[in-house]
């Protein structure tokens, strides 16, 4: 793992977007350095993320501070220095492709391995473009961490159905959106969250944030109650159920209702000024 210490002190987990980062800016340096700070108090620093592997800024995996990644919303979990997947758990495509054609309204991205694949019709690009505060390198980096097909489905046959990580289904109005979410957690084979209102993030059964945070405990032999994680948005929930959460001051009223506490907006440097506190209780 990179480290001398035979037992870590705590695993502190954090989400990305509305979290560390604000409207993909990158974490500013008061975060990077209250992790920094952490670390050299013997925890383990992990990111825990609905992006893909490939859509992680590779300023991020080179902190030297950072030990672990969860990526799609647990589905793989890898060391963030040598990239070693060391756990995984995909879905399979059939699955995939049953719920597309349970919600042929819905736009689609599905997140493989190697590559997410992003139904055109599922993106925002000019919003994207417009919030004029990404660097030429950042957007590069974004605009090349998908491939933009017409049909995620007709890619998925195309590569032969491997397994999928992740998928997005993006609705056009709220109450679509809604009524397939109680569909979806009601069925019982895949996990759902949405962070918008107009998303739902799918997952295998018992795939979520959380459970990727209880195997990483349990493997490092860490326990629930030495587990102190971050988040703002409703994929970042699981996470209330297998360590200490903290929601950002940005988050959701309902993030917040579940959460053991709060700190401050994100724009505010929310993690940092938590983790600040925090160590000088270690």
């Amino acid at each position: 793992m990179g480290r001398s210490l035979t037992k870590p002190s705590h695993l502190v987990a954090f989400d990305l977007d509305g979290t560390v980062f604000q409207d993909g800016r990158p974490m500013t340096p008061r975060v990077s350095n209250a992790m920094e700070a952490a670390h050299q108090k013997g925890c383990l620093l992990a990111v825990s993320t609905g992006r893909g592997r490939t859509m992680l800024p590779p300023e991020l995996l080179a902190r030297p501070w950072l030990d672990y990644a969860s990526t799609s919303n647990g589905a793989r979990v890898f060391l963030s220095r040598t990239g070693e997947t060391i756990r995984e758990r995909p879905m399979p495509a059939a699955l995939v492709l049953s719920l597309m054609e349970a919600y042929p309204g819905a736009s689609w991205q599905v997140f493989l391995e190697d590559m997410p694949i992003f139904e055109r019709k599922s993106l925002s690009i000019g919003r994207f473009l417009r919030r004029g505060n990404l660097s030429f390198r950042e957007l590069r980096h974004f605009l090349s961490s998908f491939q933009s097909v017409r049909s995620a489905g007709a890619r998925l046959k195309k590569l032969g159905l491997p397994p999928v990580e992740k998928c997005n289904a993006i609705f056009p109005t709220e109450t679509l959106c809604a009524h397939a979410l109680a569909e979806l957690t009601a069925r019982g084979d895949v996990e759902a969250a949405t962070t918008t209102g107009f998303d739902i993030e799918l997952t295998a059964a018992g795939v979520s944030k959380g459970s990727a945070l209880a195997a990483m405990g349990e493997l490092l032999d860490i326990p629930m109650e030495r587990i102190l994680s971050f988040g703002d948005s409703g994929n970042d929930l699981s996470m209330n159920q297998t360590s200490f959460f903290v929601a950002m001051g940005n988050a959701s009223p309902e993030v917040k209702d579940a959460a053991h506490a709060v700190t401050a907006p994100v724009e505010e440097d929310g993690v940092a000024l938590y983790l600040e506190d925090w160590l000088q209780t270690l």
